[in-house]
């Protein structure tokens, strides 16, 4: 996004924003809330113990 406004590009800036969008949909925990620090992309289990933890 930040490119796309140095660039004065509203292709790259909407393009920015839907992965911004992406990214809160596939991170953020329905049942509790805030952010996961890792997701598979494929949805696979977690390889180490703090990839499903959030540490904010």
């Amino acid at each position: 996004m930040q490119e796309g406004r140095l660039r004065g590009d509203a292709d790259l800036i909407r393009l920015g924003c839907d992965m911004l969008d992406w990214m809160w949909l596939r991170g953020w925990d329905e049942e509790c809330g805030g952010l996961f620090y890792f997701r598979d992309l494929f949805d696979k289990p977690v390889q180490k113990y703090w990839h499903d933890m959030k540490f904010w």
